[in-house]
């Protein structure tokens, strides 16, 4: 049969087998996926995951915005406003003192408040103090004073570029001007720690009713406005950006420390992959070389080879895997290498099996009759032979290496530098996301490690009944 007949006939026989076909599908997805990332997804967001000041702008610990779709009460989104300031101008009534302005303006339409208020702001300044007031605008038209502040001077010459973060949602200073605010709208009295600023900044107040007893938002455009004032007219607002967090966020909600799991969960589908098919093809070869030479040559190399795996399948695999992931410094590669020294056993003793059958053919005695070397026979004869079969077993391989890569990232012995499925699971698991009902958390990456092993396992089953003649019938 020639190659190109064989291709017809493997394909003609795959597409067969529904299971096959299935696994087919699944694994050309995941390839896809990981060439998306690989190509769309930048390394510097991967490596970014630890640095847990870059993800200040996300809400904590929230479930994916398309729960909105199944739910009556529409939940707020991250939405995140920034503008650029513009030149500074002065004062009418002090012409010594110039001012600069910048105005964000937030479209909330939601029926729930959000979680966070974050405010950004860069300035460049001449002067030797600069004085920043930040006023909320209500749609209704109130307006109020939530932060008076007065930027540090610098001891080094001018210009100075100042950035600094404000934290409105927990700042005592904002809650201490609410209180006066909810006096003038409602007549009562309010302690600042029995309020939720959030809440109190989007919330329709009544005169007469507590806040307590109001849940109503108030829908409409709400403004912010940062001005900065200085004694030079070259002091400027840079920019300006705040951070309205949401109470659900991107297609796969964030953890506690802020991260979108999103690109955890994108990341760690080329790893996935990565490892499961390094492993099983480092580790089947070896099984298929080992079992080869074992089961042709015979007599006291057989011996030898069959004992030292009979030893290695006799140490249990996962305590030595933590032994030893304690020993070696953390890294993807060692964990791929330690996991293939555990995983050839099996193919070597079938190799083995099948290579004494090939042995005694007839045309491996005619081989040797021409002159042919061991090697040589081997290498023509007896591997073309079992090519077949390690194929599916690299198919059939790849889940319990994926399994193994999630059980010791879940146990904390996994690359910290790489976000892998396996230490996703162990971030929840430390945060204690099964406790908090963080369910997007647990269920993704573990649906995800399932899918992967279900996929291969179904597409090795359907290569070893193709392939393997006795399966066949």
């Amino acid at each position: 049969m020639k190659e190109g007949e064989r291709v017809k006939w493997f394909m003609s026989e795959l597409s067969k087998s529904k299971a096959g076909v299935l696994g087919l599908v699944m694994i050309l997805i995941l390839i896809g996926i990981s060439a998306y990332t690989l190509a769309a997804v930048p390394t510097r967001d991967m490596e970014k995951w630890n640095q847990l000041d870059q993800w200040l702008d996300n809400p904590p610990s929230a479930p994916p915005k398309w729960i909105n779709l199944l739910t009556e009460k529409s939940l707020p989104e991250t939405y995140i406003v920034e503008s650029r300031g513009g030149a500074a101008a002065s004062i009418s009534e002090v012409p010594e003192l110039y001012s600069s302005e910048v105005t964000l303006k937030y479209d909330f339409h939601y029926d729930d408040f959000p979680s966070s208020l974050i405010l950004s702001v860069t300035v460049l300044s001449y002067s030797e103090e600069l004085y920043m007031r930040v006023l909320w605008e209500r749609p209704n038209g109130d307006r109020m004073t939530i932060i008076d502040h007065i930027f540090p001077s610098s001891p080094e010459d001018p210009p100075h570029k100042i950035s600094e973060r404000f934290y409105i949602s927990t700042d005592p200073e904002v809650k201490m001007r609410l209180t006066s605010f909810i006096l003038e709208e409602t007549g009562l009295s309010l302690y600042p720690e029995e309020m939720s600023t959030n809440r109190v900044l989007f919330l329709k107040l009544m005169q007469g009713r507590s806040v307590s007893n109001s849940t109503e938002p108030l829908k409409g455009t709400y403004k912010v406005r940062v001005m900065v004032q200085g004694f030079d007219s070259r002091d400027s607002i840079e920019s300006a950006k705040l951070s309205i967090g949401g109470k659900v966020h991107g297609l796969a909600g964030t953890d506690s420390s802020r991260r979108d799991l999103l690109l955890g969960i994108l990341w760690g589908t080329p790893v996935a992959l990565m490892v499961g098919l390094f492993t099983a093809i480092l580790s089947t070869f070896t099984g298929l070389t080992l079992g080869a030479t074992s089961g042709f040559y015979l007599g006291k190399l057989d011996e030898v080879i069959q004992r030292f795996t009979d030893f290695m399948m006799s140490i249990p695999a996962l305590p030595i895997l933590i032994l030893l992931s304690f020993l070696f410094r953390p890294s993807i590669w060692n964990l791929v290498l330690l996991l293939a020294l555990f995983g050839w056993m099996g193919v070597c003793k079938v190799t083995r099996s099948m290579a004494m059958q090939f042995r005694e053919e007839k045309y491996i005695e005619a081989a040797r009759s021409l002159g042919a070397s061991n090697l040589w026979i081997i290498t023509h004869h007896i591997l073309p032979q079992l090519l077949p079969y390690t194929f599916a077993q690299v198919a059939l391989s790849v889940p319990s290496a994926i399994i193994s890569e999630a059980a010791l990232s879940f146990l904390g012995l996994g690359d910290p530098t790489i976000v892998t499925w396996g230490r996703l699971l162990h971030d929840a698991q430390i945060a204690g996301a099964a406790l908090n009902n963080y369910w997007w958390w647990v269920i993704t990456p573990g649906l995800l490690i399932a899918l992967v092993a279900s996929s291969f396992s179904l597409l090795g089953n359907a290569l070893d009944k193709i392939l393997h003649p006795k399966l066949r019938r």
